[in-house]
This record gives C-alpha cells, sequence and structure tokens, in this order.
C-alpha cells in the first residue's frame, strides 16, 4: 500500500443535517483541502463514487478498507455528519489501511447552520489536523507555517520542538531543513 495515496471517503450523513451540509458536500471540501497538499495524491474522485455504487446499502468501514487497498490507498479518510444543537458536527476519522479499523487519529469541528463559508474554512482545518501528526508548540499550525508540503511542517515542527528544548543547533538545521523541502 502507498502511504503517500489517500482514499477520502464518504462522511455518514445523520438525520437531521441540513441539506447544504450534506455527506457528499462535506467529503469534497475536505477532498479539496487535502488536495492541497503537494506531497500527498488522492484517489479519484469519481472512480472511488465508482466503487461505492457497487456496495449495496449505507457502505460500512469493512467496505471503505476494502474499496482503499483495490486501488492500494494507503490512508482511509472518513467519518460522519450530524446535527449538535443549532450547528452540525463534523468527525473525520483518519485509518490506516495496512492496519484495519482502528483509527489512526479522530479529530471533530462544529460549525453553525448556514455558514458555508465557515465550513469551508472548517472542514480544511480538520483535514489539516487529520493528516497532520500533533504539533509540538502551539505556533507550528499548519495555516502558520505557509507551506503545503507535509515533510517541511514536519521538519519546522520538529525543529520547534528542538527550540523549545533550547537544543538551538538542531533547532536551526530542523528550520533549513523545512525551507529546503519547501
Amino acid at each position: 500500500l502507498d502511504a503517500s495515496l489517500v482514499y477520502v471517503g464518504p462522511l455518514i450523513h445523520r438525520e437531521g443535517v441540513p441539506a447544504d451540509f450534506g455527506s457528499e458536500q462535506c467529503s469534497r471540501l475536505i477532498y479539496d483541502a487535502v488536495n492541497q497538499w503537494k506531497d500527498l495524491r488522492l484517489v479519484d474522485r469519481f472512480w472511488a463514487q465508482d466503487q461505492l455504487a457497487r456496495v449495496d446499502g449505507t457502505p460500512t468501514l469493512d467496505d471503505l478498507l476494502s474499496i482503499a487497498r483495490r486501488i492500494r490507498a494507503g490512508r482511509l479518510l472518513s467519518g460522519e455528519v450530524y446535527t449538535w444543537g443549532d450547528s452540525v458536527k463534523v468527525r473525520g476519522v483518519l485509518y490506516d489501511v495496512a492496519h484495519g479499523p482502528d483509527p489512526v487519529r479522530e479529530k471533530t469541528v462544529v460549525i453553525p447552520r448556514g455558514d458555508l463559508a465557515l465550513a469551508e474554512q472548517r472542514l480544511g482545518q480538520l483535514a489539516d489536523s487529520l493528516m497532520l501528526p500533533e504539533p509540538h508548540e502551539a505556533a507550528a499550525v499548519p495555516g502558520i507555517t505557509g507551506t503545503r508540503r507535509i515533510d517541511a511542517w514536519q521538519a519546522y515542527d520538529s525543529a520547534h520542538g528542538d527550540l523549545a528544548s533550547w537544543d538551538l543547533e538542531a533547532a536551526a538545521a530542523g528550520f533549513r531543513a523545512a525551507l529546503a523541502r519547501d
């Protein structure tokens, strides 16, 4: 399986979710957000939809993992959309396809109903938080770094960890590595 190939599967749509926050819309926004990372490749959206159409009923996690394996995708990103008071919650889950149904990472965002601009922003943050490891420092968040390469972000984040422990030589080397990779 190829760890740089990501299958963005469907989000399960729970009852009561407004039409403008549907599973397909949220999946597309997450797909577009993941697609901004230059060192990741995505399973073609139309191929994936064709594979889903062959599944009877609502696809299970096993179905999604099977589809991911068929195309040799190393990661599966899926989740669910549901109402929460006067807002919508979107829970995203990242799986390592080789290791099966245990999640690598889960994150949730809350979006006020009807705020589609905020939905796009929050779903982008959700995608980033699923694809990137937890930062060493609060300052090392993806939106601040300005990079769209995961390896550059990881080097930058590692340099922040070195800086926090006062290893200035390692921090300088890490920041240089981040710049070189970007």
